[in-house]
């Protein structure tokens, strides 16, 4: 029943990283649209053509609306079991510290202790997967950021006022779609997260082994 459990979990983590990083994908390459639609709307003589420009942006603003859809609906459906995978990590990552050192301290100092190895490989999954899930979070969120620094550099100076005001409006949709994953209303899962978490148990293990130093040097 563990292997079972196991197994499902390691299938959640690569179907979710897969879909997170397809969507950063899918976000890079709309940044990238928008920065060169203008160039497929020139004719031969390099001028621009005002209804092909307008077919391309609106079709655009449609894909990364229906991006934005789909990610919407990935973090409506993984948020609860990420954040238990984050508090979980994070506490594993905070004791696991201590763990070790006590249990290399009362068994001879020898690392090939069996506890030893447990909590060392205990530690070393949920520090991979808890940076894991912030890297690729934080990397979907730069790269949605990213597509209002596409719309502003496509040389829209040189556009009609009409395309002007659909970049504008481009830009404020996609300002207005301010999803991300949260631990709390303020706290992002990112890598500066992923951070307070190792300086948490730097921390946390240091005052344990300092307020436990009678009982492991016994």
């Amino acid at each position: 029943m563990v292997w079972y459990s196991a197994y499902g979990l390691v299938v959640f983590d690569l179907f979710i990283v897969a879909l997170l990083q397809l969507l950063a994908t899918h976000y890079e390459i709309i940044s990238s649209t928008y920065e060169n639609f203008k160039y497929k709307a020139e004719n031969k003589d390099g001028k621009l053509r005002k209804e092909e420009i307008q077919k391309e942006l609106v079709s655009i603003i449609v894909d990364c609306q229906t991006i934005y859809k789909k990610l919407e609906t990935l973090y409506g459906i993984s948020r609860p079991i990420v954040l238990v995978y984050m508090v979980g990590d994070a506490i594993g990552m905070i004791t696991m510290p201590f763990l070790i050192v006590m249990s290399y301290m009362q068994n001879g100092s020898s690392i090939f202790n069996t506890n030893v190895m447990a909590f060392s490989w205990t530690l070393f999954v949920v520090g991979i997967q808890s940076y894991m899930y912030c890297s690729l979070l934080q990397n979907v969120n730069e790269r949605k950021e990213d597509v209002n620094f596409g719309l502003y550099g496509c040389d829209w100076t040189l556009l009609d006022i009409e395309i002007k005001k659909l970049i504008l409006l481009a830009m404020r949709i996609n300002s207005s779609n301010n999803l991300k994953m949260k631990v709390t209303s303020t706290k992002l899962i990112d890598l500066p997260m992923f951070a307070s978490i190792v300086r948490s148990s730097y921390s946390v293990t240091s005052v344990l082994i300092n307020s436990n130093i009678h009982k492991i040097t016994k």
